[in-house]
């Protein structure tokens, strides 16, 4: 289920849409659709209607239709860097909902690992197949925690899910994005899951050219506003990613 695979030689790249009108979210998925983008992450957070469901599947499937790639559906929360302030029950309802009306089975959806909706949602997914892969996810903005620690947040999060894992860390020194990057290498030696590590920010932009070479399966990059600290334009990674293959 799903394209996220960990290839040393390249990772997959994904493209962020963080459009708050629907205007807005086609213009940006038209531009990503010309593109070498192997997926689109729609930052639905962003988006002004997020409460009127029957316009959040359209745009999903929209979306969808425009670009050709696969979909990553992701509401990030206020508490993990995001726009989101969906209740449980709310994040619960939306995602799955999202999951079972408008993506397939090589799409996704961003769990977050620590979320008060996330254990409702993922009891819910489990019950019901053939749908999109989740992307179970931790984003710390305050540091990077111990490499034990990371390692063990990794663990969480594959536990979580049945699909891949993403961890996110804000690095205060070059030494934070090397813990990150050995505790991606530690885990992804031990797992087959695929795995998402981003040192985020100017200081840990290396994690996101290199994060392939410790384990890492994608990366992020933009083509227009960024949906995190650090990430480059998408034109700029694949330079570096052709210069490093």
């Amino acid at each position: 289920m799903g394209i996220l695979r960990h290839f040393p030689t390249h990772p997959a790249v994904i493209v962020p849409i963080t459009g708050k009108t629907r205007p807005a979210i086609r213009e940006a998925a038209v531009a990503i659709a010309v593109t070498a983008a192997d997926l689109v992450e729609w930052r639905a957070d962003c988006f002004t209607e997020l409460d009127d469901m029957p316009e959040v599947v359209a745009v999903a499937r929209r979306i969808k239709e425009i670009t050709g790639k696969p979909l990553i559906f992701t509401i990030r929360s206020t508490a993990e860097g995001g726009l989101g302030q969906l209740s449980a029950e709310e994040y619960a309802f939306t995602t799955l909902r999202v999951a079972i009306d408008a993506l397939d089975s090589d799409d996704y959806v961003d769990v977050e690992l620590h979320h008060p909706g996330t254990a409702a949602a993922m009891k819910l997914r489990h019950s019901l197949r053939d749908l999109a892969g989740t992307i179970i996810s931790h984003h710390d903005f305050a540091g990077t925690p111990s490499p034990d620690d990371m390692y063990g947040l990794l663990e969480q999060c594959a536990a979580l899910g049945d699909g891949a894992v993403k961890l996110a860390v804000t690095p205060h020194c070059p030494s934070d994005v090397a813990a990150l990057l050995q505790s991606v290498a530690r885990f992804t030696e031990r797992y087959e899951v695929p795995t998402i590590a981003v040192s985020m920010g100017k200081l840990g932009v290396a994690s996101r050219a290199v994060g392939h070479l410790f384990g890492s399966c994608a990366t992020f990059a933009t083509l227009g506003e960024a949906s995190a600290p650090g990430q480059l334009s998408y034109h700029k990674m694949r330079r570096l990613l052709d210069e490093l293959s």
